[in-house]
């Protein structure tokens, strides 16, 4: 078996040799330019602040419902010791994720301003709950939650949001043979979604081949629309391409996903009639793309990490360094992952909204366009950062 993953490992990079090097150029220069040494550091001119700092970390994913004021937070600071997509694995029988509201808007009783949704009949609550990538519905009060569940297989879980109340019921998981690395998820109804899967080789299953797939930038992984019922699970693929992160629709006809090792951001044009994907254009970012998201004016934001091996130290120390011990060590002091938010019309191009070490680690940000109101969060840094126009 192990000489059979060798030779198809050797075959592998036989194919993919000439794109090696215009990889490798791509990755070296994010390393040199984006180091938090030479990181060219600017903000946009708006007011930023850093909110809710000893009540939420680790929070992945950020969902604006502008009609309640809330967005709808993925928090784990599970993530510390679990991370699945960059191969860290450390026993442990609780788990920490959680689902928040976060009165964004200032819309709600000022004691309300942070909500935990308490999650009804969910089986898997403080002993396996590894949320990542968040999707909701609101007509249908649906949420659907990767969850980076300690099985073999991870799942994707569906909740009913039931707002005032802070609360959500649980409905079902779902799991599938071709659903090996969800990611990012982007909500169609009540029983349908987009969902990114950021590896065709899963790191858990062969960190080889997982290897080889992230930096030759291998577009083999795919995107994928899931229609399901309570007995059944459809997958059908919409599109290949390397390292599929976020995912958002961009208008009425098109959507965009970001690609994280090739450095873009992919446009799709879709046909209302068959349903079809057909790229048609891409985005390049000076970062390694991770969640975007569309405002009502339809900017596209986009947020992720400026330097790759920066990143990949910052998660393979937050074990060591968020214990009281280790945060004094000088190691954990001088530990930096800089972050790049920027965003992109077709008029204006890309622009960069913030780019500094400061607030860590970016993952995601979005704006709401009439209360002038942006949000970042980080996949690791504690708190999120907001800005004001």
């Amino acid at each position: 078996m192990v000489n059979y993953v060798a030779s198809f490992a050797l075959v592998i990079v036989a194919v993919i040799s000439p794109k090696l090097y215009s990889q490798g150029t791509l990755l070296y220069g994010l390393e040199k330019t984006n180091s938090p040494a030479n990181l060219q550091r600017r903000q946009a001119p708006y007011n930023f602040e850093l909110k809710l700092a000893d009540k939420v970390r680790n929070c992945e994913h950020v969902h604006l419902d502008e009609a309640s004021g809330y967005a709808l937070l993925s928090c784990n600071p599970t993530r510390d010791v679990w991370n699945t997509v960059m191969g860290i694995y450390n026993n442990h029988d609780k788990t920490e994720g959680a689902l928040y509201l976060y009165d964004y808007a200032g819309k709600h009783p000022e004691n309300d301003e942070l909500r935990e949704i308490k999650l009804m009949d969910y089986p898997h609550a403080g002993k396996d709950f590894h949320p990542l990538g968040l999707g909701y519905h609101a007509p249908s009060n649906r949420i659907f939650v990767v969850n980076l569940s300690k099985e073999r297989r991870p799942r994707i879980e569906v909740f009913r949001l039931h707002l005032s109340e802070a609360a959500a019921t649980f409905i079902q998981s779902i799991k599938h043979v071709h659903l090996p690395s969800p990611n990012s998820i982007y909500a169609i109804s009540e029983n349908s979604f987009y969902v990114t899967n950021d590896h065709y080789f899963p790191h858990r299953q062969n960190a080889l081949l997982n290897q080889i797939e992230t930096f030759g930038a291998l577009p083999i992984s795919t995107v994928d629309k899931v229609t399901f019922s309570d007995t059944t699970v459809g997958i059908k693929t919409m599109a290949r391409l390397p390292f599929p992160n976020g995912i958002v629709r961009l208008n009425d006809t098109a959507f965009a996903v970001a690609s994280t090792t090739s450095a873009s951001v992919r446009l799709y044009h879709e046909d209302k009639k068959s349903g079809k994907w057909t790229e048609k254009e891409s985005i390049s970012v000076r970062m390694l793309p991770d969640n975007l998201s569309v405002d009502e004016e339809g900017t596209l934001f986009i947020a992720g990490h400026a330097h790759t091996t920066s990143i990949t130290k910052y998660a393979k120390t937050r074990a060591e360094c968020n214990t009281p011990e280790g945060s004094k060590t000088q190691k954990c002091k001088d530990l930096k992952s800089p972050s790049m938010v920027v965003s992109w019309t077709r008029r204006e191009g890309v622009k960069e909204i913030y780019t500094d070490v400061k607030y860590g680690a970016a993952c995601t940000a979005v704006r709401d366009s009439k209360a002038k109101v942006g949000i970042i969060s980080s996949l690791y840094d504690r708190g999120l950062l907001v800005w004001k126009e």
